[in-house]
C-alpha cells in the first residue's frame, strides 16, 4: 500500500492528472477498507 502511495505523491506533481490521481487514490482507499471490513464481517462469522 505505501508503494502505491508514493507512485500516487510523484503523480502529484503533474498538474494536470491531479484530479485523476486524487479520485484512483480515493478508489483505491475506499476498496482497501471495504475489503478490510469484508474480511473482519466473514471472520466474525466464523467465530458464531
Amino acid at each position: 500500500m505505501d508503494i502505491i502511495l508514493q507512485q500516487m505523491h510523484y503523480c502529484l506533481t503533474d498538474d494536470a492528472n491531479n484530479w485523476l490521481v486524487i479520485v484512483i487514490s480515493a478508489l483505491l482507499v475506499v476498496l482497501w477498507y471495504e475489503r478490510k471490513r469484508i474480511k473482519e464481517a466473514i471472520e466474525r462469522d466464523n467465530m458464531d
